[in-house]
């Protein structure tokens, strides 16, 4: 057992302390040593700490990481401060470093601290990274984040650039501007352009420039006929009307006959030999008393005959000499009605009609046996029901000329593409209509 001293006291031996004179509250160590003639020395030798700076502690001046004592001076002899490195540290020059920051793992200027027994590197502004072996990419290039992207250095030293919203790309890029996306599309040549996504404006697409479309691999001109509406509008005009886009500027159309049909009002009607294809005017020029008839067949062809009461005589007419025999029948005006252009008698008496297209004869007239716009032309059988013959792509079906399907992916809105027996079309699910299901 020994005495405890209080503070600013030291043990000079196991039962007696003795004044320290360091400082208020600073205590010592005291060692006895033997002088001459045997006498006593006592060496007192201050314990400071960091948080005491009074007294003969004042001297210290070790700076951080130190333990520090002060041995009085005797008499005349100066005081002695002693610097010792705390435990974990290592004296580097005049400092004292921890152990390991001694041998300086941060690069490019970084300074070394322990925080947890790790090394955390402070780094200048230029470099990051765990040990400041990294450039500082947000400031070597300010301008790294484009497009009011934000800049930020990660705690490994990468760097990452924060946004605006919809975009995708690492820097905050354009697709078209800065991703190569106008060079791609011009490659694929005159009239492609390049589009930003609304959605991702890192993201691009190539497409037409307004006015144009795709067409395999191509941008061509858009047309009135087939994007402007124009073929729907002129196909419901009626039988035999065709789209034709403007030859000056294809985006506009115009509705015309088809080839071999003329305007009569709001219909297309066929073409024929005497009035359009010159007849009239060679058959007259034969001379005196030469009519010109329509085909049969093909009213587009015509033959010179002789008007009733004279007949051929080599290139001339002649008037008949005998009285031709004539039956009740055709004492009566041949007229098979409004929808006829022509009508003339056989050699049997019996009345040929030369019908409008849409109308075929039926007995003595000229009957309606339309099957819808997409009608090429029709007759009436034996059993006085209309036959047409419809366009191509096209079939009857309950009396209309309707388009065909090939298969179920024809048919819109859930139709089912089902034959009939001789051909296959769209069979619609309530309350759609239409040959693709599409009304």
């Amino acid at each position: 057992k020994g005495c405890v001293c209080n503070p600013g006291y030291g043990n000079i031996s196991d039962t007696k302390c003795a004044a320290c004179g360091c400082g208020k509250d600073i205590s010592c160590a005291i060692v006895i040593s033997k002088g001459l003639f045997g006498m006593e020395n006592y060496i007192y030798t201050c314990i400071c700490k960091d948080e005491i700076k009074a007294g003969k502690c004042q001297k210290c001046n070790c700076g951080k990481n130190f333990d520090c004592t002060v041995e009085r001076g005797v008499i005349t002899s100066p005081d002695k401060v002693k610097c010792t490195c705390k435990e974990g540290y290592l004296k580097k020059g005049s400092v004292c470093v921890h152990k390991l920051c001694y041998s300086n793992p941060c690069q490019n200027g970084g300074s070394c601290t322990v925080v947890n027994n790790t090394i955390q590197c402070d780094c200048p502004s230029s470099h990051a990274g765990t040990l400041c072996e990294k450039e500082n990419m947000c400031i070597k290039f300010p301008a790294i984040c484009r497009n009011g992207g934000t800049c930020e250095t990660t705690l490994t030293g990468e760097y990452r650039c924060n946004c605006p919203q919809n975009f995708s790309d690492v820097k905050c890029r354009k697709g078209c501007e800065e991703l190569m996306g106008n060079s791609e599309c011009q490659k694929r040549g005159e009239y492609w352009i390049c589009y930003n996504s609304d959605e991702d404006k890192s993201n691009y697409t190539c497409n037409c420039q307004t006015g144009y479309k795709i067409k395999d691999t191509k941008c061509i001109a858009k047309t009135g006929c087939e994007d402007y509406g124009g073929n729907f509008e002129c196909e419901n005009k009626g039988p035999f009307w065709i789209c034709v886009n403007d030859e000056k500027e294809v985006s506009k159309y115009r509705c015309d006959c088809v080839f071999g049909f003329k305007r009569n009002g709001t219909q297309c009607v066929a073409k024929t030999g005497c009035e359009d294809y010159e007849g009239n005017i060679k058959c007259e020029n034969k001379g005196p008393f030469w009519t010109c008839m329509n085909g049969e067949e093909d009213v587009s062809k015509y033959r010179c005959d002789c008007i009733s009461g004279y007949q051929k005589l080599g290139n001339k007419c002649i008037a008949t000499t005998t009285e031709t025999p004539t039956t009740e029948v055709q004492r009566i005006k041949c007229d098979c009605g409004y929808n006829s252009y022509a009508c003339q008698w056989n050699e049997k008496g019996a009345k040929l009609c030369n019908c409008f297209p849409g109308y075929a004869q039926l007995g003595d007239l000229c009957s309606d046996c339309h099957c819808g716009k997409n009608t090429a032309s029709c007759f009436f059988d034996r059993n006085e029901r209309n036959i047409c013959i419809c366009r191509d792509g096209f079939s009857q079906r309950n009396g209309t000329c309707s388009k065909i399907c090939r298969s179920s992916a024809d048919c819109l809105n859930g139709g089912k593409c089902s034959s009939d027996g001789h051909e296959s079309f769209c069979k619609c699910i309530s309350p759609y209509t239409g040959d693709r299901c599409e009304i």
